[in-house]
């Protein structure tokens, strides 16, 4: 089957592609992997801060996105399938917004 990417998801994988390049392990990781992610996004009010992000975008499409990124620049020595233990948040923050992620082999 083939999959449409609209331009908004299109620009969206090219922009973490980007941002993600630089950070790519000398060697991709090996065996298990624990994956932890945070998105935090912007909000002006101080109540926010810290507190949960219960509204779009989906948690699951969000993660889905970044780990395929991942795998595509080689992250992963088989892929994102190693992935054995995963905790993702989506947090309202008043502080500095974006995408925190520690990667990290696993026995």
């Amino acid at each position: 089957p083939l999959h449409y990417e609209g331009p908004e998801l299109a620009a969206a994988r090219a922009g973490f592609q980007s941002a993600f390049a630089a950070f790519r392990p000398e060697m991709p990781l090996k065996g298990p992997v624990r994956c932890e992610m945070k998105f935090l996004y912007a909000s002006e009010k101080a109540a926010d801060h810290g507190t949960y992000k219960k509204t779009k975008p989906d948690l699951d499409n969000a993660e889905k996105l970044i780990l395929d990124v991942l795998e595509q620049l080689k992250y992963f020595e088989v892929g994102d399938q190693q992935i054995a233990s995963k905790h993702t948040e989506k947090l309202w923050t008043t502080e500095i917004p974006g995408i925190w992620i520690s990667l990290k082999e696993i026995e």
